[in-house]
């Protein structure tokens, strides 16, 4: 422990054999000290987390599949030893979280050991899974490769759990910082959500769902003469979408996506608009990066962004979400006018559900493109009569603001004319806004003292 903690030139690898074959395999205490000794040199020394657990994922591997010709140890020892390597992994990620120990190094390790006649194994697999799934509540990705059987065993120890709450690392690796309070906290909660839902994308195989879909799914769509015909053509899509969350662009991809934008822009029907929209989110953030037609989509959906209806404005927006999140057109100035036009019809609607795709696109928009989003987008939802716009406004402000806080002079300069109770409320409602002492507010002052 002294040296994995201390020693500033300490090297992992003569100790690692040991530790992998015999300690790790050991009882309850030799185990656990075996355990912790990996723990302390991961917090102890730059670069040894990874070495750390790629060897202990590499050993399991290959007592799993040992190689040919390779002369290994009696049965009940290899037993030992993958249960020991096993748990290990278990308890440093109970401790250090999925970005010491991401599950792409063990799932398949995990998921190999459910399927295990010897039952220390079977039980040790099924137990870093079901850590895993502390950290990322999702089933199916965790389970990812079990076969039926063992995927309902899975199940039902997962849903002893109830519902899980968001887990934190309560140990790091060797210069890690946790972030606490503010802005930087709220940017450390938004990168480990993502960098959660990115873990559970990548432990998923991706599927060519395009293939799957009848081959006049097309023509299906487009000749359907009832509009409940047509509406269960495209949920066979959004079924098969939601299934297979990963996804390749299959040859047939981009006539699928320009057909229901086709609906989306063209049919009155409230069912069908509503069918296609989750579809296209759904295939959206499947096919992330590889989206076909992506930018005459947004544009697609950003007509939809007014509507009443609450089916169809989640899902559009919900899509409009992937593109920006995933697409490299991200925010541009193009689109940031695009934005603007929605803006300028004043519909209230409109206005909240833009300011609140800029909100969550944020973190994807180029520092050049701040000032322009504040004036169009931002400064004419300040003075806004609709509450909920308002209010969409300032979270807004606040985040452009964390990014740039030289802009507070543009938004200042907005407030000063508006009425005294709303650029009251505004400064109040806003938690990164400087209100200085204004000269109006100065005579204001003055003409109030007797």
């Amino acid at each position: 422990h002294q040296a994995c903690t201390h020693g500033a030139n300490f090297s992992l690898g003569p100790f690692l054999p040991g530790l992998l074959e015999k300690y790790l395999a050991g009882n309850q205490k030799i185990h656990t000290c075996a355990v912790e000794c990996l723990a302390k040199a991961i917090e102890g020394q730059e670069g040894l987390a990874k070495e750390a657990v790629v060897a202990v994922c590499e050993h399991t591997r290959g007592l799993l599949n040992p190689p040919k010709g390779k002369k290994m140890p009696s049965k009940g020892i290899i037993n030992k030893q993958i249960s020991g390597c096993l748990a290990a992994l278990t308890s440093l990620l109970e401790a250090f979280g999925m970005t010491v120990v991401p599950p792409k190094e063990f799932l398949g390790l995990a998921v190999e050991a459910c399927g295990s006649t010897d039952r220390g194994v079977r039980e040790a697999g099924y137990a870093l899974l079901v850590e895993l799934y502390r950290w990322l509540p999702d089933v199916e990705a965790c389970g990812n490769g079990l076969a039926d059987n063992q995927m309902k065993e899975f199940k039902t120890r997962c849903e002893r759990l109830g519902e899980c709450q968001p887990k934190a690392a309560t140990r790091f690796a060797y210069g890690a910082t946790l972030a606490t309070g503010g802005a930087a906290g709220g940017a450390a909660s938004g990168a480990v959500a993502q960098s959660t839902e990115d873990a559970a994308y990548d432990m998923l195989q991706p599927q060519d769902i395009f293939k799957m879909l009848p081959k006049d799914f097309v023509s299906q769509v487009t000749s359907a003469a009832k509009w409940n015909d047509k509406r269960n053509a495209i949920a066979q899509l959004t079924a098969l979408a939601k299934k297979h969350k990963k996804m390749i662009l299959g040859e047939s991809a981009p006539s699928v996506v320009q057909c229901l934008m086709k609906v989306v822009k063209l049919d009155q029907n409230i069912p069908v608009a509503t069918e296609a929209c989750s579809a296209l989110c759904a295939v959206a953030n499947g096919l992330r990066g590889e989206m076909p037609h992506s930018r005459m989509l947004l544009l697609t959906m950003l007509t939809k962004v007014k509507e009443k209806n609450a089916g169809v404005l989640r899902q559009a927006t919900g899509c409009i979400d992937a593109l920006l999140k995933y697409q490299s057109l991200s925010l541009d100035s193009r689109l940031v006018e695009d934005l603007a036009g929605v803006i300028n019809d004043k519909n209230p609607i409109g206005r909240r559900e833009v300011l609140g795709i800029c909100s969550r696109a944020l973190p994807f928009v180029s520092a050049d493109l701040l000032l322009p989003m504040a004036e169009t987008v931002l400064l004419p939802c300040l003075d806004e009569s609709d509450k909920a716009v308002r209010e969409a406004a300032c979270s807004l402000g606040d985040l452009i603001l964390t990014r740039d806080d030289s802009l507070q002079g543009v938004i200042l300069a907005k407030l000063h004319t508006m009425t005294a109770a709303r650029r009251k409320a505004i400064e109040e409602k806003m938690k990164c806004l400087k209100v200085v002492s204004t000269p109006m507010s100065s005579a204001a002052t003055a003409a109030a003292k007797p």
